[in-house]
């Protein structure tokens, strides 16, 4: 798993650097951005499902907007400059290997976002939790900042802190996309696969400080996302 893992962010760094250097105007996914609105919009949608369709109520309204300011600091790296070509859905499940090398499927929601996106798809998918563990997670950190570097593209200061916001934001919206899909839409199945999300937005929730706020707001309602990190 580690060599494929680092494979994998080879592979990443190779699609974030190619894409910097021959951006392709007439293709859609360079002119559609995963920006700020759309990074507060998939926090309303959890909001919206992961707390009140799950309760069977909405929130009020002074609850629900403490609520999505206090995690607005997850909205920061999608607003900032310089985004790169993600895929979105940059997981396991979405790569396999033939004849020794990695082949990526399921890109059709590819849009510009911050370079730490797939990055933290790949390591914090609900099913990789059991082969990534914390230290080759960050080993795996190291290893994209460095490929990054040598590929000419340094991935600039502030990483971590990137790359833990966007792992967060990305349970979050899952949260929320797998009760509207489970409880609204009637597709059976897939709150089965969220214990292990909520795992991972623990884990980020707890590690960053500056989110408490959020922690606390969210407790009554997604006890799940409670605790001390892992």
């Amino acid at each position: 798993a580690p060599a494929l893992f680092e494979s994998a962010v080879d592979l990443l760094v190779s699609i974030q650097a190619a894409a910097i250097r021959q951006p392709d105007p007439v293709c859609y996914a360079f002119r559609r951005r995963f920006d700020g609105v759309l990074a507060r919009w998939e926090l309303e949608h959890f909001v919206e499902h992961g707390i009140e369709t799950r309760h069977g109520r909405r929130l009020d309204a002074t609850t629900r907007g403490a609520i999505l300011t206090a995690l607005d600091p997850l909205v920061v790296p999608f607003a900032a400059a310089n985004p790169v070509l993600a895929h979105r859905d940059f997981m396991a499940w979405n790569i396999h290997v033939q004849d020794g090398r990695l082949r990526l499927i399921d890109f059709q929601d590819a849009l510009l976002a911050p370079d730490a996106y797939d990055l933290a798809a790949l390591l914090t998918d609900r099913t990789t939790a059991a082969l990534v563990t914390p230290d080759l997670e960050a080993r795996l950190l190291t290893h994209f900042a460095r490929a990054r570097s040598a590929a000419g593209f340094p991935a600039g200061a502030e990483l971590d802190a990137r790359y833990r916001a966007c792992a967060l934001h990305r349970a979050l919206k899952v949260i929320g996309r797998f009760h509207y899909l489970e409880c609204v839409k009637g597709k059976a199945g897939y709150l089965a696969y969220l214990p292990a999300v909520y795992a991972v937005g623990r884990r980020m929730l707890g590690s960053a400080p500056e989110l408490a706020p959020a922690r606390a707001l969210l407790a009554p309602f997604v006890p799940e996302l409670s605790g001390e990190p892992a």
